[in-house]
């Protein structure tokens, strides 16, 4: 188990990183791709925190009163900030700088996060988990151009910040995809993305640990049309077998609003919301949580979401849209069963005859 340390004796970032994988996203779900995601809602022990998209120009830039620092010394001479655009996004727990390796010139993300934020509220372990998650799962795809997560490049801790160099990606995120395709993404897309999802998964899980807050906005695409995960900021060791809330309400699985121990099965439903969401155009769930409600009375708000997945969930065959194939709503039925044994893992689902199918002719490729 990755034992947390100061960062400041642990620096990784390599002078010249590979340049398709650079870095990404703020621990409350912030994501860290261009253009920015609307606003959205992170629930964490009790606390909701919303996401907020940058402004024309960030609001905490780099060199003014109260702003983190973009860099740590000891990556200062090696990187700058990208001045054309120095903040890629924001958040109440983390600030994202956009930088420059001086030498090659190649493009990446610093997360940067204040311990203190964490510290106050009990979430200090969360920093050690967030670091070892993904560092874990970048090793177990040997091939860093075929990796499905987002790369760590680096990290270090300097003067009360945790400095996190990240894979760089540019194309938005599903989220904005989603905005502008209110009928839903063309079934050969949304195959290959939920591909990349459930390949994503896969590495996550085999190295230990559950992601608990799958999301569109925590599902970045690079300029080749690649989606990879994003912000481990809920990440739990698959051992402990965690408790509590933690994501998304409206993405939770049952399982987490009824504060039962979690698996990688949670992730799976995650996933078959966000496939869901991906084909049919509109959300799985109407329930809307914002963050006084999710605040005031976390119970009540998971026993409103509890209640409507009760009522439709999984999904009838009778509800499948016309122009969703039946192959692909068989699957989305099976990860979104409420009882968790039964839902297949991220490796069973990429066996599936929908993501199986003609995958490099109709589906568009790996």
């Amino acid at each position: 188990m990755f034992t947390y340390q100061p960062l400041t004796a642990r620096m990784h970032v390599p002078t010249s990183a590979p340049f398709n994988l650079l870095p990404q996203m703020p621990p409350m779900g912030l994501p860290c791709a261009t253009p920015w995601a609307s606003g959205a809602m992170t629930h964490r022990s009790g606390t909701s925190t919303p996401v907020f998209p940058p402004p024309g120009m960030p609001a905490r830039g780099p060199g003014g009163p109260g702003n983190p620092p973009a860099l740590p010394t000891a990556w200062q001479g090696k990187f700058d900030i990208v001045r054309e655009m120095p903040v890629i996004g924001s958040g109440s727990f983390g600030t994202i700088f956009h930088v420059r390796d001086l030498g090659n010139h190649k493009t990446f993300a610093v997360k940067v996060m204040e311990r203190h934020l964490y510290d106050s509220r009990g979430l200090g372990k969360q920093l050690a988990t967030e670091i070892n998650a993904m560092e874990r799962a970048n090793k177990v795809c040997t091939d860093p151009g075929w990796s499905r997560v987002v790369q760590l490049h680096g990290y270090i801790e300097e003067g009360g910040f945790i400095f996190l160099m990240l894979e760089l990606c540019t194309h938005g995120n599903l989220s904005q995809q989603l905005d502008a395709s209110p009928t839903g993404i063309a079934e050969a897309t949304a195959a290959r993305w939920a591909r990349h999802l459930f390949q994503g998964l896969r590495d996550i899980h085999a190295a230990g640990f559950i992601h608990r807050d799958i999301k569109p906005e925590n599902l970045l695409l690079t300029t080749n049309g690649v989606m990879k995960i994003c912000d481990f900021g809920w990440a739990a060791n698959v051992y402990e077998c965690p408790t509590g809330f933690a994501g998304t309400f409206v993405l939770m699985a049952p399982e987490v609003l009824k504060n039962e121990p979690q698996t990688t099965a949670v992730d799976m439903w995650s996933a078959g919301a966000v496939l869901y969401h991906m084909v049919t155009g509109h959300k799985l769930l109407k329930t809307h949580i914002d963050g006084a409600q999710s605040s005031a009375d976390p119970q009540a708000a998971a026993d409103r979401v509890l209640r409507e997945i009760d009522a439709t969930c999984p999904p009838s065959f009778a509800s499948k849209p016309p122009h969703v194939s039946m192959s692909c709503w068989n699957l989305i039925c099976r990860l979104l069963t409420p009882k968790p044994e039964l839902r297949p893992t991220a490796e069973a689902v990429l066996q599936h005859s929908w993501l199986r199918s003609d995958q490099r002719g109709r589906f568009g490729g790996a």
